[in-house]
């Protein structure tokens, strides 16, 4: 058996420093990789909320199309879609077209929004607000006034 005089076994100061630096390149990649993974997610989330927020009130203005229906919420309303994890709430009002601001008191519903405008009602606010039941998410809310025409 022969054995070479001064050979040394390891790794070169080179081959650390380039491990090192690949290391570092892999985790900052990594890293960003998981943040992105969690944006598009948390998007994804707000985005089909949205969507369910606008298609209510969509389908409650196309209901008020019709003057013998303006202002009315009943059984008849489409409710809001529900979504897994959230919960909704419709707040309607009539409003004042001098001051723009309510003249009858929000009502604000959780089940089948009912609601019936005095019969001079001329301008209506509606919304609808998503909160969510996971602690840190907060809410969507979403808003329309429509007026007779």
């Amino acid at each position: 058996m022969t054995t070479l005089v001064g050979s040394r076994q390891g790794f070169t100061l080179i081959e650390v420093l380039v491990a090192i630096a690949i290391f570092a390149i892999v985790m900052t990649m990594s890293g960003y990789l998981l943040t992105s993974a969690a944006q598009n997610t948390s998007s994804r989330g707000r985005m089909t909320i949205n969507q369910a927020a606008q298609a209510y009130i969509e389908s409650v203005q196309d209901g008020w199309r019709d003057s013998t229906a303006f202002g009315r919420l009943d059984a008849a309303t489409q409710q809001p879609t529900p979504l897994s994890g959230y919960s909704w709430t419709v707040k309607v009002c009539e409003v004042d077209v001098s001051t723009f601001n309510c003249k009858t008191a929000p009502v604000a519903q959780t089940t089948q929004p009912v609601f019936t405008p005095s019969g001079t009602a001329r301008l209506m606010r509606l919304s609808i607000a998503y909160t969510s039941s996971t602690v840190g998410r907060g809410s969507l809310i979403a808003s329309t006034e429509m007026s007779l025409k």
